[in-house]
């Protein structure tokens, strides 16, 4: 960062114009957090106080300044356990954790493979596949082509990109994800009670464990600017697409992966822990000041730390309540005939809870 940014950045902390996101104890309507090193951690003893938290009239969301509204990212999971990793870093369908893969190079080609096929369906729909899009998606055609083995396909010049993804393959690449295949991204919204539709969705309340909890992950937006600013991070705005889904979830993505180039040039780092190599969720990579002391006090004296907001789920027909009195359904999020089956599903469904 240039250093005069760095200045005023540093300014700003001094004079208290970037506005603390919490107050000096961290309490959201009454709950104390417990802090969990990189995350904050909320047990919110009840829906009326998780609703209370992510309603916009909470003390949390109201910037000191013009009645101004702090804007937050938020993501629902169902199971509150479920850490902030990306699809293409979690177990396989054998077991077996990408995190533990030999090489960057082993993770790249995995996920440059599922994003290919995921163009080659796409392509045989007739659907807009940009041209660097398609430029990757012939490499890897080629590449199923040759029988010789790792080392002809390096003398081809079909080894994994190393500027995968280009900021014109991005847009197919969240696009893939937002879809469900593995990649380096997470999916977040600017909306809380999708994210809490999303963490409630698929709840049975019939064989809820007593002690199960499900989670909202609750992020300021300006942690997320301030650390696109500070390092390999990229906010994937919804602006950039032309998808009804994402457009109803008010959806973005996060990637914290760098290009191998920018790696082997040594521009930017693989986000893994110092001790182990095991690689970063991202609320650890967002907290983690990688020796800079000035990003340190940005997370310590303005953002804070990333909130996850629990609640266990014999609570969930409170919060499923609200939403259906909010619009907030599969209809509604996915504006079309999938949309409208998944919802007459899950209303089947809730009918049989009863």
């Amino acid at each position: 960062m240039d250093p005069s940014r760095r200045a005023l950045i540093e300014h700003g902390i001094d004079a208290g114009t970037l506005f603390r996101v919490h107050n000096g104890n961290n309490v959201l309507e009454g709950v104390h957090p417990i802090d969990r090193g990189s995350f904050l951690e909320y047990h919110c003893p009840d829906a009326a106080t998780l609703l209370k938290i992510l309603d916009v009239q909470s003390p949390i969301h109201n910037l000191p300044v013009n009645d101004a509204i702090r804007t937050f990212y938020y993501r629902g999971h169902r199971d509150a356990d479920w850490k902030l990793c990306p699809s293409v870093f979690r177990p396989d369908s054998s077991g077996h954790s990408a995190t533990a893969m030999q090489t960057i190079d082993g993770v790249v080609e995995r996920e440059i493979a599922f994003y290919c096929n995921f163009l080659e369906a796409v392509n045989a729909q007739g659907g807009f596949i940009e041209d660097e899009a398609f430029r990757e998606l012939d490499k890897h055609r080629r590449n199923a082509e040759l029988a010789e083995g790792f080392a002809l396909k390096i003398e081809a010049g079909l080894h994994p990109s190393p500027d995968f993804p280009s900021a014109g393959q991005m847009r197919t690449l969240a696009l893939a994800q937002h879809y469900n295949v593995p990649t380096r991204l997470l999916d977040w919204t600017s909306n809380p009670y999708t994210a809490l539709f999303f963490a409630t969705a698929n709840i049975d309340v019939l064989n809820i464990k007593s002690d199960g909890d499900f989670g909202v992950w609750m992020i300021p937006k300006i942690l997320f600017d301030a650390a696109a600013q500070f390092r390999e991070f990229h906010i994937i705005d919804v602006s950039q697409f032309q998808n009804a889904n994402i457009a109803a979830q008010r959806g973005c993505f996060t990637s914290r992966i760098p290009a191998v180039s920018k790696m082997l040039a040594g521009q930017a780092t693989f986000p893994v822990a110092p001790e182990g190599g095991r690689f970063l969720h991202l609320d650890e990579f967002l907290t983690e000041d990688f020796g800079d002391e000035l990003y340190n006090r940005i997370v310590r004296e303005v953002t804070g730390k990333p909130m996850l907001l629990r609640l266990n789920s014999n609570e969930v027909d409170v919060c499923r309540k609200k939403l259906d009195q909010l619009g907030i359904n599969w209809a509604t999020l996915m504006p079309n005939l999938e949309g409208a089956a998944k919802e007459a599903a899950r209303r089947d469904r809730m009918n049989h809870n009863f």
